[in-house]
């Protein structure tokens, strides 16, 4: 007997929640790997220290393009304009900056910088996006249900 399979097509809204939920799990995850990686430094393991670091720029590197994701989908589906997106697009610029910065200091093996950058800039930045921006945005959405359609 042949058996017929529908899928649904998930809603923009619905894509954009999973959007949401994946940032702040890359949030996450960013700052695990962080704590990890200043615990091998604090132990002298510098080789895992290195592959470490490596995760982050990479878990780094995938948080903006999904926060990309979410701008585009924002001004695209939603109609937020570039003054609503400003504390976004100032802290993805941020942290952009600050992957650049890690991957260059990891380049010239500056390890003080290294460490300032995760201990200080990196988590607040990250911090600032998950309380801050992101729910700012989810609310947004869930007050204007007209925007959600």
């Amino acid at each position: 007997m042949n058996q017929i399979t529908i899928e649904t097509i998930p809603t923009k809204t619905q894509l954009f929640e999973d959007a949401l939920r994946a940032c702040l799990f890359s949030i996450d995850a960013i700052k695990e790997k962080t704590n990890e990686a200043l615990q091998s430094f604090h132990k002298s393991q510098f080789e895992k220290f290195d592959k470490q670091i490596l995760e982050i720029l990479e878990t780094l590197d995938a948080f903006v393009r999904l926060s990309s994701v979410i701008k585009n989908s924002l001004r695209e589906n939603y109609h937020f304009s570039l003054k609503d997106l400003s504390p976004f697009i100032k802290l993805q610029f941020n942290i952009l900056n600050i992957l650049k910065k890690i991957a260059k200091a990891r380049k010239s093996n500056d390890l003080i910088l290294l460490l300032d950058l995760f201990e200080y800039e990196l988590g607040n930045n990250l911090k600032k996006f998950k309380i801050e921006v992101l729910p700012a945005f989810a609310r947004a959405l869930n007050d204007n249900p007209t925007l959600i359609n």
